[in-house]
């Protein structure tokens, strides 16, 4: 026992990677136990058709927000002492900008009266677009500033802000008021103002606000050509990124009924889960830990592949469980009307867990300046998920459909893994890196 203690002590002891991952999860881990805790109260609230308008809104605002900032985001873990200031100046302007023409398309799509299956489905709706575009494209920015300085806790709060605050808001207001598709989204929405509320004090009380109010053009524009290759690489690849998400969400919406949408947009948020309560945090640490790596010439593929290991381990159970009993799971905690959903979860599970793994340890290809890999994985993922739905999916039934999307989708993050720790080996071989010295990073 006292071996087993010493053990742990020496893993989460503060500054390690684990340690890291423990104190920037702690939110997440208790916005998503709150989630879970409401979310049978949430299904029966709103029917599975409000939750496939709602969050086909919510896929569409997400996926614009993705390259607001042109990802002069991902900088800032690499940025020197002075330019992180310039680089927040510069991504928020951006992303200003990119909510203003969100704005102005939606005044004319409104304008215009256009007519197509998509807008029909998000009708009266639109409007929630550049505001969720906002919020999250804001969010997803002052998250990586604090990550940058090691500000774990500031990320851990905000981010059950985020889960904690949309949960809550989602039962109050469906509760008190008719739960239709806007209440919704107000209540998503109001959970990503709180996440921002909680980060503005925190940048407020440490004197940041001051500083960002502070512009320097010139300074603004150097760092704007020093990290041009964010913009020309990573923008396109965090949309396929993104695309590659909510993609299927929303050509789903042109092919089948908001009930099945809906269906389908619980069943992989349920799937998201684990995503979202470690693999994005450990995607942001490990991004921040092997940028470290590379620039003191540390071998970083055997850092890799542990995390990678220890990653499947732990999503290998849940993924058995939904395959046994998804279904029944599904109907028992949600209602009757949400079995189905089990369903998709069940043929959907096998493909999360290999991009559960996939996408924590992606991060290598910005660290190594090979950020085209993943534009061209994510190229070529985008185009067979198009091929996929338009081509293919009005032939086939939808479960038939929900089964080839797994097995396509598993393959293409199986060759995505392969490309990071290939890149991860030539890296370390052409900065002639080291073995760290042993210690309790992981």
């Amino acid at each position: 026992m006292a071996r087993l203690q010493r053990f742990f002590m020496r893993i989460f002891k503060p500054g390690t990677f684990a340690n890291s991952v423990a104190v920037l999860s702690s939110g997440t881990i208790a916005g998503q136990v709150l989630v879970i805790l409401l979310s049978p109260v949430i299904t029966r609230i709103y029917s599975p058709a409000t939750i496939g308008s709602a969050q086909l809104v919510i896929a569409i605002g997400v996926t614009i927000s993705v390259v607001a900032s042109l990802k002069y985001d991902l900088a800032l873990p690499m940025a020197r002492n002075g330019e992180s200031t310039r680089l927040l100046q510069l991504a928020l302007g951006l992303i200003l900008g990119f909510t203003l023409l969100a704005a102005v398309a939606v005044i004319a799509v409104e304008a215009l009266d256009m007519d197509t299956e998509l807008l029909r489905k998000i009708e009266g709706l639109t409007w929630f677009i550049p505001v969720l575009l906002l919020f999250e494209a804001v969010y997803a920015l002052l998250y990586l500033y604090f990550i940058k300085f090691e500000r774990f806790r500031t990320g851990a709060l905000a981010k059950f802000s985020i889960l904690g605050g949309t949960a809550i808001l989602q039962v109050v207001l469906g509760l008190v008021l008719n739960p239709e598709e806007d209440i919704y989204l107000f209540a998503y929405g109001g959970g990503l103002l709180l996440a921002l509320f909680t980060m503005t004090i925190v940048l407020i009380r440490q004197g940041e606000a001051r500083q960002l109010a502070s512009v320097d053009g010139r300074a603004i524009r150097a760092v704007a050509a020093e990290y041009k290759y964010f913009p020309l690489f990573s923008t396109w690849n965090s949309l396929g990124s993104v695309l590659a998400r909510h993609l299927p969400l929303i050509l789903l919406a042109t092919l089948y009924s908001d009930t099945q949408v809906g269906l389908f947009a619980l069943g992989i948020k349920l799937l998201n889960m684990p995503i979202n309560l470690i693999s994005m945090t450990t995607s942001n640490v490990f991004y921040q830990r092997i940028s470290k790596y590379h620039q003191e010439g540390i071998r970083v593929v055997p850092f890799f592949i542990s995390i990678a290991w220890k990653l499947f381990a732990l999503g290998i159970v849940p993924v058995a469980i939904l395959m046994w009993i998804g279904p029944q799971l599904f109907g028992f905690v949600f209602g009757a009307e949400w079995t189905e959903a089990g369903r998709i979860a069940r043929i959907l599970a096998p493909m999360y867990l290999i991009r559960f793994v996939a996408t924590s340890v992606s991060n290598t290809f910005p660290v190594f300046k090979k950020q085209y890999y993943s534009l061209i994985w994510n190229l070529v993922f985008s185009l067979v998920i198009l091929a996929l739905f338009l081509e293919v999916a009005p032939g086939l039934q939808f479960f038939s459909l929900m089964k080839l999307y797994s097995i396509i989708t598993a393959i293409m993050y199986l060759i995505m893994f392969a490309a990071s720790i290939m890149v991860s080996i030539q890296g370390d071989r052409g900065k002639g890196a080291v073995d760290k010295e042993t210690g309790p990073e992981e």
